[in-house]
């Protein structure tokens, strides 16, 4: 393990100085073999060491592993934990557009997922349906990740709305809900969208934002989200109503800039 070491710090970067002297062949002839790197790198990925975790996963890589979006996608993980975002974009864009090399499905459909979400929140939504839709049909169904299913499904319904979809909006609004019903943005996500497919369907919005506050308790974030929607639909009374619940609630009137409305 160390004299593959010592040629990769004589050699970068894979540690090949010459035929018959390389980190690869110390390796081999020390019985480690891809699966010993790729565990190393899985438990410094675990641990937040990004970086760390990539090079384990090149030389397993370099072992004979395909690990190419594993560690394009490892590097995003680097990127967003430092709040690089324009260089976490790229790097999960290109670990998406390549798609090969996966240590595990579940990376697969998170990369698809949190993808397909920052183009929804870019407003690019035709791609982002596509992305998303990518990400619901590749979701392992050995995984139990049911949070991230009906994020992936919000997401989708809302690239949808904005396409004036609102059909099949509803129906994976209705699905991420199914999924985990303590979804709260489910839950206001949807209200908005019926919102706007139809003004009728105020009872039914009220429902549902009523429900999201039920699940968010105290949340400011929330409240604030469904005010501002009230006001954006020019439904004065209601906001002013959700106010008067947020007072009695005791959420914190500062971060409801919105209140009192006049």
């Amino acid at each position: 393990l160390e004299l593959g070491f010592a040629f990769e710090k004589l050699c970068p970067p894979f540690g090949d100085c010459s035929e018959g002297y390389s980190a690869v062949n110390a390796w081999k002839e020390g019985k480690l073999d891809n699966f010993y790197f790729s565990q190393k790198g899985e438990t410094a990925r675990h641990n937040g060491k990004f970086l760390e975790a990539a090079a384990w996963y090149q030389r397993a890589q370099n072992l004979g592993m395909d690990l190419h979006s594993t560690i394009i996608y490892t590097e995003y993980l680097y990127w967003t934990a430092i709040q690089d975002g324009e260089r976490a974009k790229n790097a999960l864009a290109k670990a998406v557009e390549i798609d090969s090399g996966w240590f595990s499905e579940m990376d697969r459909f998170l990369a698809w997922y949190r993808y397909g979400r920052l183009l929804s929140d870019r407003d690019d939504w035709q791609l982002a349906e596509e992305i998303l839709q990518k990400a619901i049909e590749i979701h392992p169904e050995s995984h139990n990740n049911i949070g991230s299913l009906s994020e992936a499904y919000r997401f989708l319904a809302r690239s949808q709305t904005s396409q004036n979809k609102h059909e099949q909006a509803m129906l994976n609004y209705q699905k991420a809900i199914d999924l985990n019903p303590r979804n709260v943005w489910a839950y206001v996500s949807f209200g908005r969208a019926m919102y706007i497919m139809d003004v009728s369907n105020i009872d039914l919005t009220d429902k549902l934002f009523l429900q999201a506050l039920d699940l968010a308790g105290n949340d400011p974030l929330v409240w604030r989200n469904i005010i501002w929607s009230w006001l954006d639909f020019n439904q004065i009374q209601q906001a002013n109503r959700y106010c008067d619940l947020a007072f009695q609630f005791g959420v914190e009137i500062e971060e409801l800039f919105q209140c009192p409305v006049e």
